[in-house]
């Protein structure tokens, strides 16, 4: 809500379920693989944390945030609101620089809304289009920040 309050809505209580039970899975099959216990990992990832106390609040933050919401409803509605309005962003970005301008139907006059719906929409992109490019710029973007953390 406006005022910082979580929604406690059944559809998302459902989605945190399923999201801590694939961190859980995620996670568990991640310490197998490496051959660690829950209590090493813990302890590596305190650990990680002083030795990332010289990178900036925010990426130690990121870090760690996917994890604590699996455990922390709070934490992920206010993520995942996060992440809808990157992705919204994106999306406008991506109209805008493949079309030069923005829709109408974005504009900060509520009587163009009524205009914007005529044939000219036929011209923009549809959803899936969108959020298939989004996707590919996201994956970019993961793997450029996967180079810049890569310590020797």
């Amino acid at each position: 809500t406006d005022s910082g309050e979580v929604l406690d809505r059944p559809e998302y209580k459902k989605i945190h379920d399923e999201y801590r039970n694939l961190v859980d899975v995620m996670l568990g099959s991640f310490m197998d693989d490496i051959g660690i216990t829950a209590d090493q990992f813990e302890a590596a990832c305190r650990l990680s944390a002083r030795d990332l106390a010289g990178l900036p609040a925010h990426f130690h933050r990121r870090l760690f945030e996917q994890i604590w919401a699996a455990n922390d409803y709070e934490m992920f509605v206010k993520m995942m609101t996060h992440k809808n309005v990157e992705l919204q962003l994106q999306a406008l970005e991506l109209i805008e620089r493949r079309f030069g301008t923005m829709p109408s139907i974005f504009s900060a006059d509520p009587e163009d809304l009524d205009s914007s719906r005529s044939d000219e929409s036929e011209d923009w992109p549809d959803n899936d289009d969108v959020m298939t490019e989004i996707k590919k710029l996201q994956i970019d973007e993961i793997e450029g920040q996967d180079e810049v953390v890569a310590v020797p």
